[in-house]
């Protein structure tokens, strides 16, 4: 009955570059280490070139072979034709289904990828999306508070995460 009643969570996080002009915040200390962190609307990051080239070295083609260089193939052709036609998708994109993904316990068992898979990921890191359950909420800044010592800081949350409603960009819609 509780399962019933839940709403389905649609919802997205930009990404971009870490400590990018405003999110100067965005430090080791508050765990943003890697390429990309999460973006307020209107911050994010996006490539806006037509196309992107890609190019597979030794290495790659001696350790994934041409299989590896077909999933990668196959997730650039998902990218660059498959959506194409924008304007015959529909506005609520019903035709999109919610839940894509699914565990192949064999494969994690024995240490495998699905590289395709792992490709669209890193595409969308790209193309300015970040990980929506990642950054529902991230820190934003800790300090100590008057009197108090290491390890007793107080962090300021925010939230990153927005859910998928038409108004303009100076109307935040953060999801619920």
């Amino acid at each position: 009955m509780l399962a019933s009643s839940l709403q389905i969570s649609r919802a997205f996080s930009t990404a971009g570059p870490v400590a990018n002009g405003g999110d100067a915040w965005q430090t080791q200390n508050e765990g943003y280490g890697g390429q990309y962190a999460p973006k307020n609307l209107g911050e994010e990051y996006r490539r806006n070139i037509p196309v992107m080239f890609y190019a597979y070295d030794a290495n790659f083609l001696g350790f994934f072979g041409p299989d590896g260089a077909t999933a990668v193939d196959g997730a650039f052709a998902l990218l660059n034709t498959n959506l194409m036609n924008l304007d015959a998708y529909s506005k609520s994109l019903s035709e999109v289904p919610l839940q894509t993904r699914d565990v192949n316990y064999t494969a994690q068992a024995l240490g495998l990828i699905d590289l395709k898979s792992y490709t669209l990921g890193f595409m969308m890191l790209q193309l300015g999306l970040g990980n929506p359950i990642q950054y529902s909420w991230t820190l934003h800044d800790r300090f100590l508070p008057g009197g108090a010592q290491c390890p007793n800081y107080d962090y300021y949350v925010v939230q990153r995460n927005f859910d998928i409603v038409s108004s303009p960009t100076s109307q935040l819609q953060y999801s619920l």
